[in-house]
């Protein structure tokens, strides 16, 4: 079978073809290429998709299996137009069935996106499920990203009610000192546990003594590496002595670049390096939907003002999230920023560099 990668906000994608039309898309898989005429047009339609170019997909489809019903289905769903929605029980008139067969053909749909099944709701509006990429949370970022004017934003309307759910408490926010792979430009992501160099060392020292008459938290999160809770360390070490926690959460843990994990930025297509779509690694929506989650949950836990150490993409979700800092800053090894309850809905956030 011809294969054919294609990358997005969503993830990296495999396009199929067979019989002269294409024939599956899935998430998350290895690097493959194909000069297929069908594939390359296919591919081109998707990118012209999530820049909001295109509404509606012309490439040819064939379905290589399903039974004549979901087949009938899967066709009546490619005719929804974009950013609408229908209900199952609606899809059933159309196709002389029940909603339950209908969700269930739509379940086994083997091209979404370009056979759009996100567009179909429960009677009452909610996503109930979602079989492709990350499940009801891609299903509700495409129908966000559809249903907004805007051409395609990291800052969807889903991303709302993850910042609505952030509990308006102050907080302190650091990226981690440096590391080798830092130093070689080298993606150390999620699963890459490396420790701070010697400059690190010297970088959380500095902070330290510049923090020192400034702050003296009692409590400090790390993400679950070494290199957060080494550069908390080092920083604590120039501050006032007195109780104090190094606790950990996951959820502040770097991205995982996947297949891309310990290769050189300058190696990855820029694609890839905008979207943070490698293969078998988070997209950006789960990655966020991550973070927020994080964020909410050691606030939720903080009576003071907590640090944060993470990494250089955490701190782009949370600067994101809460509107404080421009979607491409990546912050420099050690830089401290204060996060904090803005007066008003204009500004719900605001924060200032502290180091």
């Amino acid at each position: 079978m011809t294969t054919k990668m294609v990358h997005t906000p969503l993830g990296s994608l495999r396009l199929s073809e067979a019989n002269g039309g294409v024939s599956g898309l899935e998430w998350h898989t290895d690097s493959c290429d194909s000069k297929s005429l069908i594939l390359t047009n296919a591919t081109k339609q998707i990118e012209s998709f999530f820049n909001q170019e295109l509404k509606e997909f012309s490439v040819p489809t064939r379905f290589v299996e399903g039974t004549p019903f979901q087949q009938k289905v899967w066709q009546a769903i490619a005719e929804i137009p974009f950013g609408k929605t229908i209900t199952y029980g609606e899809l059933a008139k159309r196709v002389g069935s029940s909603p339950r067969a209908v969700g269930s053909a739509c379940g086994k749909n083997p091209i979404p996106i370009i056979i759009p099944c996100h567009r179909v709701v429960a009677s009452n509006g909610e996503m109930t499920g979602y079989s492709a990429g990350d499940g009801v949370l891609t299903k509700k970022v495409l129908l966000d990203f559809e249903q907004q004017p805007l051409a395609y934003s990291p800052q969807l309307a889903w991303w709302k009610t993850l910042h609505d759910n952030i509990p308006k408490k102050p907080f302190y926010f650091m990226r981690h000192g440096e590391t080798d792979y830092n130093k070689q430009g080298i993606l150390q992501g999620a699963f890459v546990d490396s420790s701070i160099n010697d400059v690190g060392r010297e970088q959380a020292r500095k902070a330290g003594e510049q923090l020192r008459n400034i702050i003296n938290p009692k409590e400090v999160w790390c993400s679950g590496l070494k290199r957060t809770h080494q550069t908390a360390s080092a920083l604590l070490e120039q501050l006032p002595e007195q109780k104090r926690l190094i606790k950990h959460h996951s959820g502040l843990n770097e991205c995982s670049f996947g297949l891309h994990d310990g290769k050189k930025f300058s190696d990855i297509p820029a694609k890839q390096h905008l979207w943070h779509s490698s293969p078998e690694g988070e997209n950006w929506p789960v990655l966020v939907n991550r973070v927020a989650t994080a964020l909410e949950d050691i606030l939720n836990q903080s009576d003071s003002e907590p640090l944060l150490v993470a990494h250089g993409i955490v701190s782009r979700c949370i600067g994101e999230l809460v509107g404080i800092w421009p979607n491409n800053k990546i912050m420099k090894n050690c830089e401290i920023w204060y996060v904090y309850p803005g007066k008003n809905e204009q500004q719900p956030w605001l924060a200032k560099q502290i180091c």
